[in-house]
């Protein structure tokens, strides 16, 4: 691809040129004279200019030679006759038997192709004798040629990929911290009411979750147990296993300290408990909240106005009554109770 081949990426001009000129050589100067990240803006406003994407295109390929003249985007800063001068050597010196202490020499054989092209003089589609002992005496007079505008753009794209990159690690980790420690409080929560000695063993088989992979750990119980109203559990078998499942999973040997990952063993950690033993009374998560007419109900008897004497209504309110959200004054006015209050509000 030419270097000066149109850019795909525009950018942005804080001082956009008024008009583009349109002759080659100042095209190139202006070309030259502009930042990277600026030529595609340029381009776009090259095209808008002359109304024609065809033509644009044209007259950004013909100014290219007249900015390779500039110092600042060659790609050596040899000059025409030093180059011309290597190109001598290379004739007088090369033979038809090649030196093997500089085919085999470690490292590259060239800095760049565009700058192998500039001391070649054409385009390098061989790798012949004469062309890498030119390369290589080229190198010895030019160990750090300049950088040109393709190349300043490539590294500050692999920058920016790099950037991105770190940057998604980054969120990946931040996201699978957030997911251990989730995991850990839930683990915790589980085993405040397990009544059965658990070990966490890791299924070396794993998966993958958030690009990372990672071995699913399960809950192992020292004894037969029982869980929720009456699921049975085999001792040194993982929770998540059936009672009828006759190959068991395949887990380490060793414990480890880490959380359980296993959604159906967490599920089953909260409520196991020995074999015999009655089932916990679940724990009350706070008053609960009522219908769309309970509420409505609730809300005419909070503002202080009188409740009808109908068998609905009185049904309605005993309802409320019994769950201790309202309770009766006298005749037809009742009255909300804290908890009542707290329902509404919940």
């Amino acid at each position: 691809m030419h270097l000066l081949s149109r850019p795909v990426a525009p950018g942005v001009f804080d001082q956009p040129p008024a008009i583009i000129p349109t002759d080659p050589a100042e095209l190139g100067r202006l070309i030259d004279n502009t930042p990277a990240a600026d030529l595609g803006a340029l381009y776009a406003h090259l095209v808008q200019q002359l109304g024609c994407h065809v033509q644009a295109e044209r007259l950004w390929t013909e100014a290219g030679p007249f900015m390779l003249e500039c110092r600042n985007d060659r790609p050596t800063s040899l000059t025409d006759k030093q180059i011309a001068d290597l190109r001598e050597r290379t004739r007088r010196e090369t033979t038809s038997f090649a030196d093997p202490k500089i085919v085999h020499k470690p490292g590259p054989t060239f800095h760049s192709r565009e700058w192998a092209e500039a001391i070649i003089g054409g385009q390098l589609t061989a790798m012949t004798w004469p062309v890498m002992y030119l390369l290589h005496i080229a190198m010895e007079a030019e160990p750090e040629p300049p950088i040109t505008r393709r190349q300043a753009a490539e590294i500050a794209e692999r920058e920016r990929q790099a950037a991105a990159s770190q940057e998604t690690r980054d969120r990946r980790g931040d996201q699978v911290a957030q997911r251990r420690a989730s995991e850990a409080n839930a683990y915790a929560a589980a085993l405040r009411t397990c009544l059965v000695k658990v070990a966490v063993r890791e299924n070396p088989h794993g998966r993958i979750r958030s690009g990372v992979r990672e071995s699913v750990r399960h809950a192992v119980p020292d004894m037969d147990a029982v869980s929720g109203r009456n699921r049975q559990h085999r001792a040194d078998r993982a929770l998540c296993e059936d009672i009828g499942r006759t190959k068991p999973l395949n887990l380490n040997d060793e414990a480890t300290d880490e959380p359980v990952t296993c959604v159906r063993c967490l599920m089953h950690v909260a409520t196991l408990r020995p074999v015999g033993t009655t089932p916990l009374a679940p724990a009350k998560t706070g008053p609960k909240r009522p219908t769309r007419a309970q509420r409505d109900l609730m809300d005419h008897i909070g503002d202080g106005r009188a409740v009808r004497d109908r068998y609905y209504m009185t049904e309605r309110l005993e309802a409320l009554s019994v769950k201790g959200w309202a309770v009766k004054v006298d005749g037809n006015r009742w009255e909300l109770t804290d908890c009542g209050r707290a329902a509404l509000e919940a």
